[in-house]
């Protein structure tokens, strides 16, 4: 296929037809790319989270909470990693013998193919080793005492794990001990290898996934510019030059090429969770338990049967669900994905389930299930507790199996010992669930089919709502049947959402601002000492020299009113009626250093760190993702940067106010809103990683307005 350089793509796709082809083309790449869009995002969590570099570990002291934000990890492990460059030559990874506590993983490259395993199940056999990490095309004679890893590309990652003997508190100890002797450093410093620095990232907001938007494809870019070609990619690369993205040129697409694929990002982001129900293969005819690495092999990068030819789309869809994948699947680790009740029906995070665990289950380490988001294949953001197994104090039965139960409450009479409470993700109000079997056999797919597990959808419990299933929000779990009058372990919901349906306003949503943008614009302030007062206390905090982002900005009148106090703003709305007005507002007042732009806070296009504020006024209880959006904005914000919210609490209304929203909104009368309360906000903000500056209400059931700091820079009062 012949590129066409130089030349605008919104002039190649005039036709609909043409348009229809370089979509299809877009949504080809972004699927041949998800493996390598995966490491970039992991990659770079490492840089911007932790401030790690080449030669560093990083690991998790304390089991991982739902800020370590990768796909399908576990809680019950200690984690370590490391990333690889190689652009300067080989490099050299020294692993301790695995004694006095597990210590395994994989060796991979940067399509996530696992190019040799670690420790007890891989080339050292656990006695430690030096592994020596040869670049592409490297001829070099291999110098002795070295077992050779040879690379198809500039980068990788080693992903391990750091297994205690049991839970006690020494052997916790000696696993990070063995942990810490790790050392990576490039073959050329041998004679004198540095040690590595350990970085802990354990409680703080690490942020590894994947973003179907732009993001994702100038991700791509990226890896494309930064790795050498393959032979089997050549026809992909070649056509990829029609996107923009092509070695040795900077991606900059035009404004209808931004457009495009970000359409196509959120095309195959649900085409990817669809798929991922039928990852891997059943346990046994007719199970829902799908073994998840079965039919699926490191010869072919995860992507068809062994010894076929590379099925991109599979392997896409693995790589949306895994990260870090064992070269011998089997050998260390086993994986149960359930997707379906026993109805066949999806996982819906407002209904409660039981899973029963039998007892004597064949792991000689442990086994532990993991309720994860169906949009990323992470922890549940928020979540209390994400995962539970036979390492945690859970309340067993008479003849030791174990009842564990998911659903948006602690169940009546339940007991404290064994129970956690677990916020579900809101917008995506399913799950998915992961056993997992540390084993010396392959006995697990015995205990699985001799269990005699049978599916049943519990009956759902205190619900206030029916479920609301969007069109590719699925992951699924198996659930047995019978709810017993004891509590193991819950995934709660929260906040209470009125209609909810994605992170931001919706499409319909949009309409609804659209429709009411010319009497908005009109509409007195209610209180106008009170918007004086968040104003005065914002503008304390800007300088000359910031950079501003509002989101949700309606029809521009905070921004304008900001704009003297700073260097620039972006005020973004999904309404074009209110950004017309806005544009009109600040050519009459002369205000040139405002930006009004259409767009979801989702998917704006923003680099991290790259603002001093950020503004989120009378837009968080429109926002269904609470928990996604602060993440979010945590990451956008620069270290000392501040969050400023102005929030109306429906959860503190009147009923007769709260049971009228659902019909007015049906009506279109109202917007789609959350029940928000103060306190949630600030717990959430909090989880987030924010410091609380100052919360303000001028009277009881007023919007709560709160200053909130991302740590980082020092800074005196009043200043960021």
């Amino acid at each position: 296929m012949e590129p066409r350089e130089g030349m605008p793509l919104h002039e190649q796709a005039a036709g609909g037809t043409e348009r229809a082809r370089l979509l299809e083309l877009a949504v080809d790449a972004a699927i041949w790319g998800t493996p390598l869009v995966s490491f970039d995002a992991m990659r770079e969590a490492t840089r911007r989270d932790a401030g790690a570099r080449f030669g560093d570990v990083l690991f998790v002291s304390r089991p991982a909470d739902w800020r370590f934000q990768f796909s399908t990890p576990n809680a019950t492990t200690y984690y370590v990693s490391a990333f690889l460059e190689l652009q300067e030559g080989p490099a050299v990874l020294e692993v301790p013998p695995a004694a006095g506590a597990g210590l395994f993983g994989s060796i991979l490259d940067a399509w996530q193919l696992p190019l040799e395993d670690v420790g007890p199940a891989g080339a050292d056999e656990g006695r430690g080793a030096r592994y020596l990490l040869l670049p592409p095309g490297y001829e070099e004679e291999v110098p002795g005492g070295y077992l050779p890893v040879r690379f198809d590309t500039l980068n990788g990652y080693v992903a391990l794990r750091a297994i205690p003997e049991d839970d006690s508190q020494a052997a916790v100890e000696r696993a990070l001990a063995l942990a810490r002797r790790l050392r990576i450093y490039p073959l050329a410093r041998a004679a004198a290898p540095p040690p590595s620095r350990m970085i802990d990232v354990w409680g703080k907001p690490f942020d590894g996934l994947v973003r179907f938007d732009l993001r994702f494809f100038e991700r791509l870019a990226r890896m494309v510019d930064e790795e050498p070609p393959l032979p089997r990619d050549a026809a992909m690369l070649e056509r990829l030059q029609e996107l923009g993205i092509t070695r040795g040129r900077p991606f900059a697409p035009d404004e209808a090429t931004k457009q495009l694929l970000t359409e196509a990002a959120e095309q195959v982001h649900g085409e990817l969770m669809r798929e991922a129900a039928c990852l891997g293969q059943p346990m046994w005819e007719g199970a829902r338990w799908r073994e998840v690495f079965a039919g699926v092999h490191p010869e072919t990068g995860f992507g068809a049967a062994e010894g076929g030819a590379p099925d991109v789309r599979q392997r896409a869809t693995f790589f949306f669900f895994v990260i870090a994948p064992p070269k011998r699947p089997g050998k260390a680790t086993v994986y149960l994905g359930g997707f379906f009740d026993t109805e066949g029906q999806p996982l819906d995070g407002g209904a409660t389930y039981r899973l029963h665990v039998p007892a004597a289950v064949p792991a000689s380490q442990f086994w532990a299930v993991t309720a994860y988001a169906a949009d990323t294949g992470g922890f549940i953001r928020g979540a209390e507790v994400v995962e539970l197994g036979s390492l945690d104090p859970v309340q067993k039965n008479p003849d030791g199996s174990v009842d564990l139960y998911f659903g948006p409450k602690r169940r009546r009479g339940g007991r404290p010992t064994g129970s956690a409470p677990c916020r579900a993700r809101r917008g995506s109000r399913s799950f998915a669930s992961t056993a997992r079997s540390r084993r010396s056999s392959t006995r697990a797919g015995a205990w699985a089919t001799s269990s005699g597990c049978r599916a049943a959808r519990c009956t759902d419990v205190g619900r206030a709502w029916p479920p609301i299933r969007p069109r590719f929000h699925r992951a699924r779990v198996l659930i047995s049947e019978q709810l017993p009058p004891t509590d193991a372990a819950v995934v709660r919901a929260r906040p209470r959402c009125v209609r909810s349906r994605s992170m931001n306003r919706t499409t319909d949503g949009a309409a609804f601002w659209d429709k009411l943008a010319p009497r908005y614009s009109r509409m007195p302030i209610k209180d106008e000492a009170a918007y004086r007062h968040k104003l005065a206390v914002t503008q304390s905090h800007f300088r000359q020299d910031m950079t501003v982002l509002e989101f949700g900005c309606g029809t521009g009148s905070t921004a304008l009113l900001h704009a003297p106090h700073v260097r620039s703003i972006l005020a973004t709305d999904l309404s074009e009626k209110m950004l017309e007005i806005a544009r009109e507002k600040a050519r009459d007042a002369g205000v040139t250093n405002v930006a009004f732009e259409k767009a979801s806070f989702e998917t704006l296009p923003a680099e991290d760190e790259s603002f001093d504020a950020v503004l989120g006024l009378s837009i968080l209880h429109l926002l269904a993702d609470l928990d996604g959006a602060l993440h979010k904005v945590y990451r956008l914000l620069k270290p000392g940067g501040r969050f400023f919210s102005s929030t109306v609490c429906i959860g503190e209304m009147g009923v007769v106010t709260r049971l009228a929203l659902p019909m007015a909104t049906w009506l279109g009368l109202a917007p789609q809103v959350n029940e928000l309360r103060a306190g949630e906000i600030a717990e959430s903000l909090e989880r987030t990683g924010f410091a609380i500056d100052s919360t303000w209400r001028p009277r009881p059931g007023s919007p709560v307005f709160i200053v909130a700091r991302k740590p980082g820079a020092d800074a005196p009062p009043g200043s960021l």
